[in-house]
């Protein structure tokens, strides 16, 4: 993963997600990056999850 952003350290914004365990959390806090919550903002998604099969 720290070779992955360090290639890519010239892009001005990365998202994630990610399950909210406390190690989950602990583990991308320590690549640097941050949660958004610490910044009084909330993430939003959607997900088409359906499968044409």
């Amino acid at each position: 993963m720290g070779a992955v952003l360090d290639h890519y350290a010239h892009v001005m914004q990365t998202a994630l997600l990610a399950d909210d365990r406390p190690e989950q959390r602990a583990f991308y806090e320590s690549l640097g990056l941050g949660n958004t919550q610490n910044l009084g903002l909330n993430a939003f998604y959607r997900a088409n999850m359906q499968t044409d099969s």
